[in-house]
């Protein structure tokens, strides 16, 4: 369980507000990813995960050695090989195979029926087109109904990556690459996508802070200003962790610590945050990357449930 006594923070002030300066956001965020973290693990949500994992990968019970794969024999002399078989893997694939038969179709349509309106539905088409089969839109859908019906929930993070495509530039004084930019989707297990544990519903949360693991030394290319505090980021925080207690591997700071988690804040516009926010920062320490207006109108975080729990998020 993690201590609350962790980061200290201003209750008089709104986390996301424009009251809070770029250099103290990373703490405010990180003490909500605290919350969010204790509460899953208090529940038993988080116990409920781990068990559905280990049994659609084959995992033992309480244990992370694969039971699947494992071959036992019996009899009076040997002569009988049993083998586990994962009935709960092959239900779950079988409707994972029912609602994914159907490839993506989209059909844009024009509102208006003018010759230019008419003729930007081919321009949308095209580009509708080039998405599912470059950017592997259809491939992340599978994957993300297939998380949502082990992992109960998840969620395809839609963004602008302005460190993608070409590069068109740079500033010398700051050593700074300006690059073409790309539109790119990803895909997240419920656990990574922080909410407010006291929301009664999905609908009504108002901001998600996703949990990301990076190569650190990717980042500190990307941003130089901040080098020494990116390479210096570990992984020694327990909240840092938590995205990974599904996964067999057992990580401790004597591994290789090339990949750090990352925390993307983006925050609705509301009256206690009217331009909204969006913001990248360190899981170690809090220091924050990245800290602008949400861009658009919408988080662009699409959710993907099988059913959801009464009065909560």
């Amino acid at each position: 369980m993690l201590s609350d006594s962790q980061y200290k923070v201003d209750i008089s002030k709104y986390f996301a507000g424009p009251e809070v300066q770029s250099e103290e956001l990373g703490q405010y965020c990180l003490n909500k990813v605290m919350h969010f973290d204790n509460y899953i693990s208090n529940s038993g949500y988080l116990s409920l995960l781990r068990r559905s994992y280990r049994a659609y990968y084959g995992y033992a019970t309480n244990d992370w050695w694969h039971q699947a794969s494992n071959i036992v024999f019996d009899g009076e002399q040997g002569e009988l090989a049993l083998m586990k078989m994962n009935d709960y893997r092959s239900i779950l694939t079988n409707f994972l195979s029912l609602i994914t038969s159907q490839k993506l179709n989209f059909d844009p349509r024009a509102i208006n029926n003018d010759t230019e309106s008419l003729a930007q539905t081919l321009v949308a088409s095209s580009i509708i087109e080039d998405v599912i089969k470059n950017k592997g839109l259809q491939a992340k859908s599978t994957e993300a109904v297939e998380m949502s019906l082990w992992g109960a929930e998840s969620f395809i993070y839609t963004y602008w990556d302005r460190f993608k495509g070409q590069l068109i530039g740079s500033d010398p004084i700051d050593n700074q690459n300006y690059y073409e930019g790309d539109a790119c989707s990803e895909v997240f297990l419920g656990l990574d996508v922080i909410r407010e544990p006291q929301t009664k519903n999905f609908d009504d949360c108002e901001y998600f802070i996703v949990r990301k693991w990076v190569n650190k030394y990717n980042w500190a290319a990307l941003f130089p200003e901040k080098r020494d505090e990116i390479l210096n980021a570990g992984d020694e925080a327990q909240l840092n962790r938590m995205g990974r207690f599904l996964t067999p591997m057992q990580w401790s700071q004597n591994q290789n610590q090339d990949y750090v988690p990352i925390y993307i804040l983006l925050h609705k516009k509301t009256p206690a945050c009217p331009d909204g926010r969006h913001a990248i920062m360190l899981g170690s320490g809090g220091v924050t990357l990245v800290d602008e207006p949400l861009e658009f109108n919408s988080v662009m975080l699409e959710r993907i449930a099988m059913a959801n729990i009464k009065d909560t998020p």
